[in-house]
């Protein structure tokens, strides 16, 4: 894909996030995605240690939080108010079957501002090129990210959310990932991204470059 079309879908990306999150998003969401990433509420106030933490709240509510008939925020506005367009569509569509994971930045070309990434997590199978601009760190080659991929016939970019995280932290994650997957109820998307959300907090680039 060119350039141009990652920054295409990076505008439109963002513009979804903003009428997803208005159209959809209630308190008792914000408190349950809160709550599902350990983050304590009181009141009407949110105890995060960023404003980059507020974006993973929003995340985890559009995309984890089920309504009463089992669907997220995201497949909830696909079926009950429709995409505007063929591109919010396929954006849509993606975001319902998206999955999180720890990737490996194997290669970064600055000029056309893309990053291919490996899946740590799963193996074969889950390279993937994505926009610069969808990562809130710098790209270093051999660094580790955390996010939600959301793949499409035309378009590959993430939810908005990632955590980025130095080359020599990549054992360590990887051996907590799997000690939590040897608990049989922290198999699931959202004890995933719960993990990687605390890890942020200890080690992530962005809040400790």
């Amino acid at each position: 894909m060119s350039l141009a079309g990652f920054k295409r879908d990076a505008k439109a990306g963002t513009n979804l996030n903003t009428k997803l999150m208005y159209a959809t998003i209630k308190r008792e969401d914000i408190v349950g995605a809160a709550g599902m990433l350990g983050i304590k509420v009181r009141g009407d106030e949110v105890e995060i240690y960023a404003d980059m933490e507020l974006t993973c709240i929003i995340d985890v509510a559009l995309h984890d939080v089920k309504d009463g008939r089992g669907r997220s925020r995201v497949q909830a506005y696909l079926e009950d108010v429709g995409p505007a367009t063929d591109l919010e569509r396929e954006m849509l569509e993606a975001r319902i079957h998206a999955k999180t994971s720890l990737f490996r930045i194997e290669e970064y070309d600055p000029r056309r501002r893309t990053v291919k990434l490996s899946d740590q997590l799963r193996g074969g199978g889950g390279d993937v090129t994505i926009y610069d601009g969808d990562l809130r760190v710098v790209p270093e080659e051999g660094d580790s990210v955390f996010a939600r991929i959301c793949r499409g016939p035309k378009m590959c970019s993430t939810s908005g959310t990632s955590f980025s995280f130095a080359e020599e932290a990549a054992p360590m994650l990887i051996r907590r990932y799997r000690a939590m997957r040897a608990k049989p109820n922290k198999r699931g998307p959202v004890s995933r991204f719960a993990l990687f959300f605390r890890m942020n907090r200890k080690c992530g680039l962005e809040l400790h470059p």
